[in-house]
């Protein structure tokens, strides 16, 4: 098994948890919060570094050809999907209505990737959160998991705010973060 795959194996598995009832609270309650926080934080990070790892050395196999202009809506995309990725943070009119933005921004943000990239790692990579974020979805519904908040307009603004803000920054500065500059 490859790095990359070993990493998304333990990441998302660890993300799984929820899916399966009543586990995350037999762990919680067994190792009690602060011991789940600390193990649950560490093994999400262990799996984020070996998933980095793996995807920085894997080989470039390509699977298929993205048309410029694919490329160039992956881009766009990437603004509502930051956007999404915040609001699922934040108690607004935008999680109330759409229930798992943040889930959607991922999905949108995975999809767009694979198909901008076209290549065996990054279609395992940005392929598997966008797989996971739609299971995530429906188990979230089947478990009806989702937010009884009072919704507040400002929330709305500080999630386009600030998605729009880490939009700007991951624009400008993806070639010096990730090695790949857009453009």
């Amino acid at each position: 098994m490859d790095l990359l795959t070993f990493g998304l194996i333990l990441f998302f598995a660890l993300h799984a948890i929820p899916f399966v009832p009543g586990l995350r609270n037999r762990l919680y309650e067994r190792f009690g919060e602060k011991a789940w926080k600390i193990g649950f934080s560490l093994v999400a990070l262990t799996g984020l570094v070996i998933i980095g790892f793996g995807y920085a050395n894997a080989p470039y196999e390509p699977l298929w050809s993205f048309p410029k202009w694919g490329s160039q809506l992956t881009i766009y995309a990437m603004a509502p999907a930051f956007i999404l990725m915040a609001a699922g943070n934040l108690k607004g009119h935008i999680r109330k209505i759409l229930r798992h933005p943040m889930l959607i921004g991922f999905f949108i943000w995975g999809a767009g990737h694979m198909l901008a990239n076209g290549d065996l790692a990054s279609t395992k990579l940005f392929g598997a959160f966008a797989v996971f974020s739609l299971a995530a979805i429906v188990s979230a519904e089947a478990r009806n998991k989702v937010s009884g908040h009072t919704p507040a307009l400002k929330e709305d603004f500080k999630a386009i705010f600030g998605g729009l803000v880490i939009y700007a920054v991951v624009f400008f500065a993806h070639g010096w973060l990730f090695g790949a500059p857009l453009g």
